[in-house]
């Protein structure tokens, strides 16, 4: 009967040691999503300064422009 219910506690804890290693792969996954989509969002953020700095850059060359064709 000990033999049987230590057993028995064995087996379900391989069970739960064996969720859990699963558990962790899925949040190094999540991590590692994580990590790829701030790259991305931070590659954004810099096209976005990029662009709107060139986009003052060009309206401030139309306005120049316009002043001298006025």
């Amino acid at each position: 009967q000990l033999v049987t219910n230590l057993k028995s506690k064995i087996t379900d804890q391989e069970e739960q040691i064996q969720t859990l290693i699963k558990k962790r792969r899925d949040d190094l996954e999540k991590v590692k999503d994580f990590e790829r989509t701030k790259i991305q969002v931070d590659q954004l953020q810099t096209y976005k300064r990029e662009a709107q700095e060139r986009m003052k850059e060009l309206n401030d060359k139309i306005q120049q422009q316009e002043n001298e064709l006025k």
